[in-house]
Order: C-alpha cells, then sequence, then structure tokens
C-alpha cells in the first residue's frame, strides 16, 4: 500500500473529518497553558481545598482570573489607566413557607 495514496482521502471518522475541514486557530496553545499551569502551581495554588469536582474548576478558575489580573498589573505598570471588569453577586431571600390546605 502506497502511503501517498492516503494523503488525497477523507478521514474516515467524523471528529477526525471536522478536525481535517475546520482547522482551530487556536491549535498551538498546548505550551501556553501549560506554562500558566506550572506558574499557578508553582506561585499561587499549593493544592486545591475544595472537595466536589465541580467546586475544584470553579476554585481554579478564580486562580486564573487572579493570575491575569496580577499579570496585567505587571505589564501595564508604565502608569496607563487599567480597567477591570468585577463581577457582582446579588443574593435574594425567597421565603419557603408552604401554605398548607386541608382538603376535606
Amino acid at each position: 500500500m502506497d502511503k501517498r495514496a492516503f494523503k488525497n482521502q477523507r478521514p474516515k471518522g467524523f471528529y477526525r473529518r471536522q478536525c481535517k475541514e475546520n482547522p482551530l486557530e487556536d491549535k498551538g496553545m498546548r505550551s501556553i497553558v501549560e506554562n500558566v499551569n506550572s506558574v499557578l502551581k508553582g506561585t499561587q495554588i499549593t493544592s486545591l481545598r475544595s472537595k466536589k469536582h465541580f467546586m475544584r474548576e470553579r476554585e481554579l478558575g478564580w486562580h486564573i482570573i487572579l493570575y491575569d489580573i496580577k499579570r496585567n498589573i505587571k505589564i501595564n505598570k508604565s502608569g496607563e489607566v487599567q480597567d477591570f471588569l468585577f463581577l457582582q453577586i446579588r443574593i435574594y431571600a425567597f421565603s419557603d413557607r408552604v401554605i398548607k390546605r386541608i382538603v376535606l
């Protein structure tokens, strides 16, 4: 079987065809992501304190946001005006008392 014959054929799997036909723009981001992970492990995160999986993901997300803000402050120390987006959390309290009706 000639290896050059495979060059012109479409891949067999659905996801393989998707990757071949629609290449991603962020394809070479793995080294950058690994670098950020190693910096976070070395400087900020000794261990995640949450026990549940989704809370661990949320905690890691907050650490990444904090890392980005610190990095922006270090880069922009030239005296420029800096804008940061902060999350505003509102907590609403609802009464959960259920009115019981007696049906005769």
